[in-house]
């Protein structure tokens, strides 16, 4: 379980076990669900056109000679709609013939009008990217819905992300489910994805984590990344399913093998823990680089940690620092703490107070504890800004209403210092503070 919704028991010690958890929707940014308040958010999606040539054939893939693209031609001005749409494909890939996006509506339109779903499908794609035609989203649901009412699994598909997120028509989420449970009745894995979200936020369907977990399946065993992330991590927590670590590890190396970095994290989480295989620090490593490599802030944190610890790897308190500074400059509260705690204790870099404030106080608005009597003491001192006890006391309170012991101790002797006013001057400001997330839950 691994990956932007943090859960670490470091608490005032730099670092510590961090298992990061996550479910993933479809989206360009892939939004988490945190497992105590789950939150879905997705996007619409363009559809991959290559799912649209394997609609036309899979000769639409292969190199064509000039005798083949002639009577291909000659078939689509003679008014035969699939050579029309296939000629469009061509010309949208610039494949065996000079690519022209607009050349490539032009045929996709006149394959359309004739009724052809997957010219309709790949015409609404090109109005709704704007490619060979002025950008209309209207237009584009128009053609979605011409192939949709035809059956065309894509089509429907795309249609509910247009019904969802308000695109080109007025929002309607009721609308969306409908489409996306035809799409998925067809086994369109992107659209069975989205229905195992649905079960699991309970938005157009009651919440059920069994049935979402048997739709996330269906598109896992089709290859879909995301889903084969969510059957792992389900199944790694027992979420909907009995818990099966082994499994977990199996559907997280899937993901994984095809690149999906927080499935890249979480198997590193496995091998970390020995949840499902074999504990080995190198192997776990190894999967926090290639999640870190590409800007996981799970892979980011986790890759410090063994840096830290020396964990598959000789210890390296520099090279730990560079990858708390990576997460924690995304906002990865843990990270912020540890980057703060190095740069107080100067371990991996020249002390730095004022850095060191800059960043236990970004990790103390969002909550963290142990940041927060950091910020209390830096205060008290005047290291990294002028002496301030009002900063100071607000900041041990908060940490001490959380829990923290030494915070607790230092706001009754600090109160000793302070006069009357100060003292309810920072009383105010704790009771209105709020903490900032800076991470989506």
């Amino acid at each position: 379980m691994i990956d932007e919704s943090f859960q670490s028991s470091a608490t005032s010690q730099c670092l510590g076990k961090y298992r990061i958890c996550v479910l993933m929707s479809q989206s360009a940014i892939d939004m988490p669900l945190s497992v105590k308040a789950p939150d879905i958010k997705s996007r619409c999606v363009a559809p991959i056109f290559a799912a649209l040539l394997c609609l036309c054939g899979s000769q639409a893939f292969a190199a064509l000679t000039a005798g083949q693209i002639a009577a291909a031609r000659k078939a689509a001005e003679q008014g035969d709609a699939m050579a029309q749409s296939n000629l469009g494909v061509l010309y949208e890939l610039g494949k065996d013939v000079p690519k022209d996006e607009a050349e490539a509506v032009k045929w996709y339109l006149k394959a359309a009008v004739q009724g052809l779903a997957v010219a309709q499908v790949n015409l609404g794609m090109c109005y709704s990217c704007g490619k060979g035609v002025a950008k209309d989203e209207a237009e584009a649901v128009k053609w979605y819905r011409k192939a949709a009412d035809q059956g065309l699994a894509i089509a429907q598909f795309n249609l509910g992300k247009c019904c969802e997120d308000g695109v080109g028509l007025p929002k309607d989420a009721v609308d969306a489910v409908k489409w996306y449970k035809k799409a998925a009745d067809q086994s369109y894995p992107s659209a069975q994805y989205e229905i195992g979200l649905r079960y699991v936020s309970g938005q157009g369907m009651p919440k059920d984590d069994a049935e979402a977990f048997r739709w996330f399946h269906k598109a896992a065993d089709q290859g879909y990344d995301k889903a084969q992330f969510n059957v792992g991590y389900f199944s790694n927590i027992g979420r909907g399913v009995a818990r099966n670590d082994a499994e977990a590890v199996k559907w997280y190396r899937k993901a994984a093998d095809q690149g999906f970095a927080k499935a890249q994290g979480n198997l590193g989480h496995c091998y970390a823990e020995g949840e499902g295989v074999t504990k080995d620090e190198a192997e776990a490593l190894k999967w926090y680089r290639k999640a870190a490599d590409q800007g996981s802030v799970a892979g980011q944190f986790n890759l410090g940690g063994c840096y830290t610890y020396g964990r598959g790897v000789p210890k390296d308190d520099v090279e730990a620092l560079k990858w708390y500074r990576k997460a924690a400059a995304q906002g990865e509260v843990n990270a912020q703490y540890c980057l703060g705690y190095c740069l107080v204790q100067g371990q991996g870099v020249e002390r730095n107070y004022a850095e060191a404030l800059k960043w236990s106080e970004r990790a103390a608005n969002q909550g963290y504890a142990a940041s927060q009597f950091i910020v209390g003491v830096l205060y008290s001192k005047g290291q990294g800004a002028p002496r301030n006890l009002v900063s100071a006391y607000k900041w041990w309170s908060i940490a001490a209403t959380a829990g923290n012991a030494d915070a607790a101790k230092s706001i009754g002797i600090l109160s000793k210092s302070m006069t009357v006013l100060e003292v309810a001057k920072a009383q105010l400001e704790v009771k209105v503070w709020k903490p900032k997330m800076e991470l989506d839950p």
